[in-house]
């Protein structure tokens, strides 16, 4: 049994101009563990389907199972991490990464427990105590992470969560979020335009068609480094020997439209 399996999804916006179809006929699944992206042109309805899943849109048309259940009944197993962190400026790190405990009232000792070694195994305890505007965009972004994880969700939706932050960054932090959900062992779904970044970060890719977005290509992905070995990290597979093979791949894909409908 697949961890996570949407089915027959559609969706479309509903406006007084009229009908706009963004999904149409989404099949696929997740494996336990799996770190798998999406890619796809500007507005073919990745966000929307990300929203579906962590139940900020109606499910209107298919089905979403994970663990064999429906997916309403699982909303308290998913965590989703935003383009922005979101840290409120007037709360400390701390502050910030138990601000989803406090809200759901499940701030136990363990709870706390689990955020002091959080903060200390990804390097944001000695910041525990200073506001975001003292914290790099590295720091915040694995501030979000930890604020996310702490919550111990099985599934992580990640919605560009890299793209505000400046290029040598954003390697940097796409390395720490990938040891860190490895680490941690769980499941995430990835929606970026960086075609680089989906190949180097994950296990498998979707790309979707223009809207309505419908899954055009499963791709899975396999880097190895000159010494047969695989990649430490996503910012070492972006020279594996494959990786330039998967990249004009997923671009002819994306810009290929002749056989859409």
């Amino acid at each position: 049994m697949s961890f996570l399996e949407i089915s027959d999804l559609n969706y479309s916006y509903h406006t007084k101009a009229g009908e706009t179809k963004a999904l149409s006929g989404i099949d696929f699944n997740v494996r336990k563990g799996e770190f798998l992206s999406i890619v796809g042109p500007s507005g073919c309805g990745k966000s929307t389907l990300l929203n579906i899943i962590a139940g900020l849109l109606p499910l209107r048309e298919g089905s979403i199972t994970m663990e064999g259940m429906p997916i309403k009944d699982h909303r308290d197993k998913i965590g989703y991490m935003l383009q922005k962190d979101h840290l409120l400026p007037w709360r400390t790190t701390e502050e910030n990464i138990l601000l989803g405990l406090e809200i759901n009232k499940i701030q136990t000792k363990e709870k706390l427990l689990l955020a002091e070694h959080l903060l200390k195994q990804y390097g944001l305890y000695e910041f525990r105590k200073v506001k975001p505007a003292e914290l790099s965009g590295g720091m915040k972004q694995r501030a979000a992470l930890i604020r996310t994880l702490v919550m111990e969700p099985e599934l992580l939706l990640l919605d560009e969560p890299f793209s505000a932050l400046d290029y040598q960054t954003r390697l940097s932090v796409a390395d720490d979020i990938y040891e860190i959900l490895k680490k941690e062992g769980k499941t995430a779904i990835l929606i970026t335009h960086d075609i680089a970044e989906a190949i180097s970060l994950s296990e498998r890719i979707i790309v979707l068609t223009r809207r309505p977005g419908r899954i055009k290509k499963e791709i899975e992905v396999s880097l190895t480094m000159e010494d047969g070995k695989k990649p430490s990290k996503p910012s070492e597979g972006r020279s594996a020997r494959e990786f330039a093979v998967y990249y004009q791949k997923i671009w002819k894909e994306l810009m290929n439209h002749d056989d859409e409908i």
